[in-house]
């Protein structure tokens, strides 16, 4: 059995094998030159800048899967804590939109209701028009009543 593998893998064959793990392990182990200025920073190249530039050797190695797994697995839950606070964000803003729609809407309803009370209040005639357009004298009682009914929506809405 190993004979038939062995006849598979001729010369050419086992060649290209060996010149492609040789240059894989040189992808993996590179020379560099470090060269230190007279501030102290280091400089790094592939190529030797100075007399006083030292080879320095960088082993690279091949990335762990499990860390792969790993970081793809954080970067998801990065995503969707971030969605998360984007949706958090984006509620609380709509619910800060209708609060002060609601206060827009009491304070109009308290400007009407204090606008009504001091019609009622300043006395006179007082007329309503119905829903055909037609003109209503309010009675004494009807003026008494929407006045009380005025000062009770002022006392409800108007707390300030």
């Amino acid at each position: 059995m190993l004979q038939r593998y062995a006849n598979r893998f001729n010369g050419k064959r086992l060649l290209f094998l060996f010149l492609s793990v040789n240059v894989c392990e040189t992808a993996l182990a590179q020379t560099l030159y470090k060269t230190v200025d007279s501030q102290g920073r280091a400089t790094y190249s592939d190529k030797p800048v100075s007399r006083d530039s030292q080879p320095t050797t960088v082993q690279v190695t091949a990335p762990n899967p499990d860390d792969a797994v790993r970081l793809q697995r954080e970067q998801a839950e990065a995503a969707t804590y971030a969605k998360r606070l984007q949706n958090r964000q984006l509620t609380e803003q709509q619910k800060a939109a209708e609060k002060a729609e609601q206060q827009r809407q009491l304070k109009n309803a308290c400007s009407e209701a204090r606008y009504r009370y001091k019609v009622l209040s300043e006395g006179g005639r007082i007329v309503e028009v119905g829903d055909k357009g037609e003109r209503n004298y309010l009675s004494s009682e009807d003026i008494v009543a929407g006045r009380e009914e005025a000062r009770a929506i002022v006392e409800e809405y108007c707390s300030e």
